[in-house]
């Protein structure tokens, strides 16, 4: 399947390193654009006691997290 230019300028946005607002914005059109998520199923910055901290985002049973560098993770 083919980005759409959206979704191409949504990566080329989040490669810039935009703030953390911006990349949650960015993220949560990228999983509703590309991926289908109905945007009322999507929970940002949630905390679950499993986990110090919070998920950057979770989709039923599925945890996803954004990272800025892997290599400090």
């Amino acid at each position: 399947m083919a980005e759409s230019q959206a979704t191409q300028d949504l990566l080329r946005h989040l490669a810039s390193r935009p703030g953390h607002d911006e990349v949650k914005a960015d993220f949560r059109q990228l999983l509703v654009e590309e991926f289908g998520v109905e945007l009322g199923a999507l929970d940002f910055e949630r905390r679950v006691p499993e986990v110090r901290g919070r998920l950057d985002a979770l989709i039923g049973r599925t945890i996803l997290e954004a990272k800025s560098d892997l290599d400090r993770e």
